[in-house]
């Protein structure tokens, strides 16, 4: 389905997530909520610990990147990005640098820094009728994670406040308006019934083409948490961490880092219903909206 394109203006998140290590709460970073066009949009950073018998050993991000044409040259140098026409972008997925604290690429002519979530359009919700999912927002995130310990075990996932952050009268926390979603790479295995006769294809691409391995995995998660009636999130309620996800695991061995090795998908998009309230606000002012949060992966052996 192709969105007609609009002049209206847009919140977009260069959403930064605060990680939680294995076990301990790291420092937390920023997220801007902003008029389109108005400032520039800065990426994704993270910091990790790693602690435990567990080890961060990598992490990816997928998200969608809409079609961008650029007008003029040099100072006067124009990009739009074609929101209208999805088809005319792809799925990327993007490594984590440690070093830069970002996510992004490299090429001929340097690092590229990418942003994390796309344009958040509430009056595009409206006027088309569209859901969250046919605005490809999802910012859906793999954690590898490696142990030299065990095998089998139980995850027990969370998401935190980090309590200590303070919002001035124009800002908000991201915390009051994004869901969180994981999954296990059984989740996104054709033998889920929930995938079946394949579902989860946008409607702007034909079900006769294959998929890159990038879009199998941000179309399937982004499928699977469109039709959830209830996720996990930490807007409307006085707790300052939730479960999102308690469930056995399985690491498998890997023979290049000669480690067990297991794969969390965490799926970050927004909550349209507790967005509503700054549809008004942002045709008068830009909303910067810290991001509070992180994340919490607690691990126990499994009994034999």
């Amino acid at each position: 389905m192709k969105r007609t394109g609009n002049k209206n203006l847009k919140i977009i998140a260069a959403c930064s997530v605060a990680i939680f290590s294995l076990l301990v709460l790291v420092g937390g970073v920023f997220s801007w909520f902003t008029i389109v066009m108005q400032r520039s949009i800065s990426g994704a950073e993270f910091v990790v610990v790693n602690t435990g018998t567990c080890d961060l050993y990598s992490i990816d991000l997928y998200k969608f990147d809409y079609a961008t044409y650029t007008y003029g040259s040099g100072a006067s140098a124009s990009t739009v990005i074609d929101y209208s026409n999805p088809e005319a972008g792809r799925v990327n997925k993007y490594g984590y640098d440690k070093a830069r604290n970002q996510f992004g690429y490299e090429d001929a002519s340097g690092w590229h820094q990418v942003p994390v979530m796309n344009t958040y359009d509430p009056v595009e919700l409206e006027i088309h009728q569209s859901t969250v999912r046919d605005l490809n927002c999802d910012a859906i995130y793999k954690f590898t994670i490696s142990t030299t310990t065990f095998e089998n075990a139980n995850l027990d996932a969370s998401v935190a406040k980090i309590i200590d952050k303070v919002k001035q009268e124009n800002e908000m926390f991201l915390s009051s308006c994004v869901n969180f979603d994981v999954y296990l790479a059984s989740d996104l295995s054709n033998d889920n019934p929930l995938l079946a006769n394949k579902v989860y294809y946008p409607s702007y691409i034909e079900q006769s083409e294959t998929l890159t391995a990038e879009e199998d995995v941000f179309y399937k998660l982004s499928y699977l948490t469109s039709i959830k009636t209830e996720h996990p999130h930490l807007y409307g309620q006085s707790e300052t961490e939730v479960d999102v996800g308690n469930k056995p695991v399985t690491f498998t061995y890997d023979s290049v880092s000669n480690t067990n090795l297991l794969d969390i998908y965490i799926n970050v998009n927004y909550a349209p219903s507790e967005l509503e309230d700054t549809i008004s606000l942002i045709y008068v002012s830009s909303i910067n909206a810290i991001c509070d949060f992180g994340f919490k992966f607690f691990f126990t052996e499994a009994n034999e």
